[in-house]
Formats: C-alpha cells, sequence, structure tokens
C-alpha cells in the first residue's frame, strides 16, 4: 500500500433501541429543526432519521376504540318523493320518529291528504 494513500474510513454502526427512537423522534418534533439539521446534530445520516419517523407514522396509523354516550343527538332526514323534507333531530328515541314519518308519508302512499 502506498503511504500517500489512507486506508478507506470506515463508519461506526450504532444500534439504537426502538425506545431510544422514539424519544429522538419526540426531541426532534419538538425541536423545529429540519431533519438533516437534526440527524447532523446526532451523527447520523438524514435518511436513517427520515425513515424512523416514516415508520413511526406508519405505526400509529390505525383504528382506535371510541366510546359515545348513547344519547348523542343525531340528525335524520328524508326527502319525501312529493318534494318534502322532514329533519328530526332526535336523542335516541327512533321508534317516535318512524312513526312521524310513517304518518306524513302515509297519505303519499294512498293518494289521500289529511
Amino acid at each position: 500500500m502506498n503511504d500517500e494513500q489512507a486506508p478507506p474510513s470506515r463508519r461506526v454502526t450504532r444500534r439504537h433501541s426502538a425506545a431510544d427512537r422514539e424519544r429522538l423522534i419526540d426531541e426532534f418534533k419538538s425541536s423545529g429543526l429540519t431533519q438533516r439539521a437534526f440527524a447532523g446534530r446526532l451523527g447520523i445520516h438524514p435518511a436513517t432519521l427520515s425513515g424512523w419517523v416514516r415508520k413511526a407514522a406508519q405505526a400509529s396509523e390505525g383504528f382506535a376504540e371510541v366510546s359515545l354516550p348513547l344519547c348523542v343527538p343525531a340528525p335524520i332526514e328524508v326527502d319525501l318523493p312529493n318534494g318534502v323534507r322532514i329533519r328530526v333531530r332526535t336523542t335516541g328515541d327512533v321508534s317516535r320518529t318512524a312513526e312521524l314519518i310513517r304518518a306524513v308519508a302515509a297519505p303519499l302512499k294512498g293518494g289521500r291528504s289529511c
């Protein structure tokens, strides 16, 4: 080997635990820095940080179980064939709402009015 040639530098690979990555992602998000600047401070390649952030975002996607109170007012809207629109806000007792809609729509079926 020629004295003027330096041996190729070896990059030291450091493994970060999942907890370390999560902590560093949180620090990055609150830092206000770009991924490149934050990665430079850590001494890691920007693509490494980008991969961590992307994987964390994908892992947090999905469905979450949500429980709602049973008596949430829910609007019901019905358009009748004659152009009449019935809009009712109900608090859960839809049987009364159904009775109202049937009573209003019944004259339309038989062709008679009240």
